[in-house]
């Protein structure tokens, strides 16, 4: 049996000692790291995107060269865009709408926009705040939306800025991912569109989703 108070056995505690403590400092360093890391990843995150990837969602190939008017089956569809005003007064759009400088006519042109893959006219569309807060797509396919709906649900005064919110709702047929990935062909899902003014014309502020308790 050894005798703890032999040199030897001294210089094995020495050792073990030696070797705990530099496994605590190199577990409290790891830890330091992990914490920079964390707070250098939130600093650093990408803009807030509202579509969600979703790998069980079968998206059709994408083409961008494809006319969706030579889609007997898309163009046979309801494709007109729907608007309901705070006064509960509804009525489809049309190319007058979408040339005024109103509410009905940003949604015209946001509609327009994705039947046309329009990117340019797309991002025109949006606010300075959309677009420091949220990923803006920079290129995406004509997109075969259907059965469109905006509907007036409220409108706010916060911060000293007038705030119009629509419950918007539509379908893509053939859906591709190149626009939205939260949704597959033929899924409607309802989304709050958030509508300020601003650089003297109606801009798009935010999106979001709306459950059904809403």
């Amino acid at each position: 049996m050894e005798n703890n108070s032999t040199p030897k056995a001294k210089e094995k505690r020495l050792i073990k000692k030696t070797a705990l403590i530099i496994a605590a400092v190199a577990l409290s360093l790891a830890a330091v790291l992990g914490a920079l890391y964390a707070v250098k990843s939130f600093l650093n995150r990408d803009k807030f995107d509202y579509k969600d990837e979703n790998s069980s969602i079968y998206f059709f190939p994408a083409d961008y060269d494809a006319n969706p008017e030579d889609d007997a089956a898309y163009m046979a569809m309801n494709r007109d865009v729907w608007f309901s005003d705070d006064g509960g007064t509804g009525g489809y759009l049309d190319s007058a709408d979408g040339e005024s400088d109103s509410i009905k006519g940003l949604m015209y042109r946001y509609f327009k926009s994705l039947k046309e893959g329009d990117a340019t006219l797309h991002e025109a569309l949006l606010s300075d705040y959309y677009k420091a807060n949220y990923v803006v797509q920079e290129k995406f396919t004509c997109q075969k939306v259907h059965d469109i709906t905006v509907t007036f649900n409220q409108g706010d005064l916060i911060d000293g800025i007038y705030r119009w919110y629509f419950r918007v709702s539509y379908e893509i047929y053939e859906n591709n991912g190149t626009y939205r990935t939260d949704i597959g062909s033929e899924t409607p899902r309802v989304m709050s569109f958030e509508v300020i003014y601003e650089d003297n014309g109606y801009k798009i502020n935010s999106i979001g989703y709306i459950t059904a308790k809403q």
